[in-house]
């Protein structure tokens, strides 16, 4: 395996082997860092959809984003091999540390909080680790605490992929329930750290008999032996609640074990839990009660949501789990309880003239005690510093530092109307329409004036001007041109900028090179993990390269961190009917469709859904939505997607009439393009389907994305008439 290429990753070393996989130091030579590649083994007996579905779970735990998971770069097959490619830590493993013996009870406190921290984070997210032991947490060599292999992560919902007979995970750490049969379950993992804290502070496995039989009787009915007497009496108790029989006597949730380890171990820490390391950002309430000051409001929210990221080591509840929970009309315990975190920050903003007041408080989950509070009465262009300000006494509440990024650079700026404009154009540009987009650059344009420095506003409006050809509302190349001006203009301000990054990735892939966008995109994340503009633009460019896996873990990412947005679920809509899932695909495009937003993007969704019901020959699907359809003025998007449906129900008179529209023909939407071709190939004339799909490449090559889910457009691929039409450079520009 030595020297072998595996992707675009070059296999340098073996590092280790174990019963689930063997694990390789390789390069990544797209973007030239170390990775640890892993082809882990999978059962022989499973069958090919069981395949799949490891993938795609193993996609799903990519997105975990925490200082103390081993964060998964990288998911795929290659020459019938699977391969994880993850971080690569240089340091050493639990194991190797317990080797030694047992910790002490300050270390092996700390270490069980670092893990109850990952699992937090990973079970607010959905995903379950199955194998929590030594040997998955990692010590780097700095001294940070990584757990390791949340790639063999299953969603609680799903069925089992090992065999009937295959206990999933190792038994010594395996829960009660799961050798009854019942499925895993956070509940399962904390029983995992309780065995992983029993072995730190005793130096053995709280149950290990001769045979496996044994053990499976002492781990369904027995008590384990005392820890040693040196072990703090509380830190004690908590071990013995994490090896309850019954999951429902153990603690109701990582994040509560993480709150209760943040206290020292020689004090009774379980009866008295700390406030914790997780928080949950509702959005502050509009006090002034004027509708033209919600964007306010929100941006407010999200501008400082963006700052709490950035404190390490706090589990932040993201936007998509939080929804609608406002501060005046939620109560914090309660949303607390439902959101399993220990913090909850609430407030308001009222503004007057440029003026602005912002209250905030944070409050404890179980008790609705407020930890701290303060009230800002600042200039607008002070609001950078209200945020920082606010992030740094959440951070001193909780006991956590807080140290802002590199990539904070360029945000700020010193007028209150630049901060305003920019609040404004978001607001707008979420709508995704012709005039509210328009608006939007006008309104960049302004807040760039008031402040030439501020590089944020410049990257969003280099965005701006790519969205106006990105949508068709103006397919000109000086958009473009303009664009390339901005992101140079936002880099030489900002060489660190996320937005800058985006944008000049998404430019790249206008070009056609595709390759300098997904490293762009990368770039941006690598900067900011939680940039879901960069998520759902490196969705899309996955769907261009046929890779409808990965580009659904990034969609459903970028669908949590922007809920409010219709793209993510747009991009997650054509990736799972990529995926023949079909009734998926139609429920992330009724997603859209709740939100508020133009007639583009609905009629976008409803496409979608037309296709899906197309797909699956439903005849009264298809019915139904032509009739939501012809709900909204009728443009060419709208009778092109009715030709489809006419086609389908066998109108043929009805289906040639719509395509023989001249607007239809001289259309600058892709959308309206594949929908000709999916009409010309349902009526049988293969030259014009052709020659609608090659209009469509040589407008986008990003039409690529849109059709490979619709089993009519995919077998016109291999059509020589359309090579030089769907060409994707790899490099230059």
């Amino acid at each position: 395996m030595i020297g072998r290429i595996v992707s675009h990753y070059r296999i340098v070393a073996e590092l280790g082997a174990g019963g689930m996989g063997r694990v390789y130091r390789a390069e990544d030579t797209l973007l030239g860092r170390p990775v640890a590649l892993k082809f882990p083994h999978l059962d022989p007996r499973a069958d090919s959809s069981s395949r799949e579905r490891f993938l795609r779970e193993a996609r799903i735990a990519s997105v975990l984003d925490h200082p103390n998971i081993v964060a998964i770069y990288d998911v795929g097959e290659n020459d019938g091999d699977v391969f994880i490619a993850m971080q690569c830590i240089e340091g050493r493993s639990l194991r190797e540390r317990l080797t030694a013996g047992p910790l002490p009870a300050r270390e092996a406190a700390a270490m069980a909080r670092a893990i109850a921290d990952a699992l937090a984070h990973a079970h607010a997210r959905n995903v379950i680790h199955r194998d929590v032991k030594p040997e998955n947490v990692l010590i780097s060599a700095d001294g940070r605490l990584k757990v390791a292999d949340f790639g063999l992560a299953r969603m609680p919902e799903e069925t089992a992929l090992t065999a009937p007979d295959v206990l999933p995970g190792t038994l010594a750490y395996l829960a009660p329930e799961l050798l009854a049969g019942r499925p895993a379950s956070p509940a399962s993992d904390l029983y995992a750290l309780g065995v992983t804290c029993y072995e730190m502070l005793a130096g053995r496995l709280p149950f290990e008999a001769e045979s496996s039989l044994a053990t499976m009787y002492q781990i369904a009915h027995e008590e384990p032996p005392a820890l040693p007497p040196s072990a703090p009496e509380g830190l004690r108790r908590l071990t013995a609640s994490l090896l309850s029989k019954a999951p429902s006597l153990r603690p109701a949730s990582a994040a509560l074990v993480a709150s209760a380890l943040a206290e020292r171990p020689s004090e009774p820490a379980v009866t008295e839990p700390t406030p914790g390391r997780s928080i949950a950002v509702l959005s502050f309430d509009n006090l002034t009660g004027a509708v033209e000051d919600e964007y306010l409001c929100a941006g407010i929210t999200e501008d400082l949501m963006t700052d709490i990221l950035k404190i390490p080591d706090l589990d932040v509840a993201s936007r998509g789990l939080v929804g609608n929970r406002r501060s005046g009309s939620t109560d914090a315990r309660q949303a607390g309880r439902d959101l399993g975190v220990a913090t909850v920050l609430e407030g308001g903003v009222r503004r007057a003239g440029t003026r602005v007041r912002v209250n905030a408080r944070l409050v404890r989950a179980d008790t609705g005690y407020q930890l701290w509070a303060e009230r800002y009465d600042r200039e607008l262009q002070d609001v950078f510093d209200v945020q920082e300000d606010i992030a740094r006494n959440i951070a001193g509440a909780l006991r956590v530092v807080f140290e802002p990024e590199a990539a904070r650079q360029g945000r700020r700026t010193a007028s209150p109307r630049a901060v305003d404009l920019r609040l404004r154009a978001l607001d707008l540009q979420r709508r995704m329409e012709d005039a509210s987009m328009r608006r939007a650059i006008e309104l960049l344009e302004e807040a760039v004036r008031e402040d030439p420095s501020f590089a944020l506003g410049w990257a969003d409006l280099a965005e701006g001007c790519i969205q106006m050809v990105c949508k068709v509302w103006d397919p000109s190349p000086s958009w473009l041109e303009r664009a390339a001006t901005l992101v140079g203009r936002a880099l030489e301000l900002a060489p660190r900028l996320p937005e800058a990054f985006r944008a000049r990735g998404h430019l790249y892939m206008h070009r056609r090179n595709i390759a300098q966008a997904v490293q762009d995109y990368q770039l941006a994340l690598d900067l900011d993990p939680r940039f879901a503009g960069a998520h759902n633009n490196l969705a899309y460019s996955y769907l261009v390269l046929n890779d409808p896996g990965r580009a659904e873990v990034h969609a459903r990412r970028a669908r949590e961190l922007d809920p409010a947005s219709p793209s993510p679920n747009i991009n997650l809509a054509i990736a799972v009917q990529m995926q023949g899932r079909h009734a998926e695909a139609r429920a992330a495009a009724h997603d859209v469709l709740a939100l508020d937003i133009g007639p583009l993007a609905r009629l976008i969704a409803l496409d979608l859904v037309m296709s899906s019901y197309v797909s699956e020959g439903d005849s009264l699907g298809v019915s139904q939505t032509a009739e939501e359809v012809r709900s909204y003025p009728e443009d060419e998007l709208a009778s092109s997607i009715l030709a489809v449906a006419a086609a389908f129900a066998g109108d043929h008179e009805q289906a040639r009439q719509r395509l023989s529209s001249p607007a239809s023909e001289q259309s600058p939407s892709i959308y309206v393009h594949l929908n000709r071709a999916r009409t010309w190939a349902r009526l049988g004339d293969r030259d014009s389907a052709i020659a609608s799909l090659r209009r469509a490449f040589e407008l986008e090559v990003m039409a690529l994305g849109d059709m490979r889910g619709d089993a009519s457009l995919v077998e016109l691929l291999a059509d020589p008439r359309l090579s030089d039409a769907r060409v994707i450079r790899s490099h230059g520009s």
